[in-house]
């Protein structure tokens, strides 16, 4: 399973990530992945079949289940579109901040 996950960083795209047998995700959830040499925390916004690509695994869940319904994630795509900002900056601004045990990052 590959899952696709924004950032809050200015960018108009998501980042593809294999998904660990070991974890269960679904849109709207928030996990942990490595993003330019650090770990960050994103929002699923998609699920899609293994594709059989070389990429970098989730590294872990942030919350158990989704914080953003569907239509949550909608409404956060139309923001994006009609203020011109990143799909996750907007998400990352509805939502409450994760725990810090979540936003640390090992080095």
């Amino acid at each position: 399973m590959i899952a696709e996950v924004v950032f809050d960083l200015p960018l108009d795209h998501p980042f593809s990530y294999t998904v660990p047998d070991a974890l269960h995700l679904a849109p709207g959830q928030r996990v942990s992945a490595p993003l330019g040499g650090r770990t960050r925390v994103g929002v699923v916004v998609a699920l899609r079949p293994d594709a059989a690509e070389k990429l970098k695994p989730i590294q872990s869940l942030v919350e158990p289940a989704p914080i953003l319904s569907r239509a949550g994630l909608e409404l956060g795509r139309w923001i994006a579109d009609e203020s011109l900002s990143s799909w996750g900056s907007t998400l990352s601004a509805l939502l409450p901040p994760p725990l810090m045990s979540a936003r640390r990052s090992p080095k």
